[in-house]
């Protein structure tokens, strides 16, 4: 999924996601909204990719609690936005337990 979004292939990264999906990247900046379809998500990675902005899993927190429909992951990202140097941002998943798919993607917020 994440090389899908650094290679700028936005309809490759839009498979990992459900119906209905909930994308907030980079809160903070200017460039910070809500997708709430494939098609959103998909126009976002593509102006982004153009933009030299790259994302790389640096760990994944898996879930805690009980069993339920969605579980909640962390996942830590080295950031590069614009090209510019990277940092190390939280971001949060929230995962269809049925399909393995991203229900809620929260993340990563502006650099610091």
């Amino acid at each position: 999924m994440l090389g899908s979004f650094n290679a700028g292939r936005p309809y490759y990264f839009t498979e990992a996601f459900s119906e209905r999906p909930e994308f907030e990247p980079y809160n903070g900046l200017p460039e910070a909204f809500t997708a709430r379809t494939s098609l959103r998500i998909a126009q976002f990675v593509r102006q982004r990719h153009r933009a030299g902005d790259g994302w790389t899993a640096v760990s994944l927190l898996p879930p805690t609690g009980g069993a339920g429909a969605t579980a909640i992951y962390g996942l830590t990202l080295r950031v590069i936005v614009r090209g510019s140097e990277a940092y190390q941002q939280g971001t949060k998943l929230v995962v269809v337990c049925s399909s393995g798919r991203i229900k809620a993607w929260r993340g990563p917020a502006a650099p610091p």
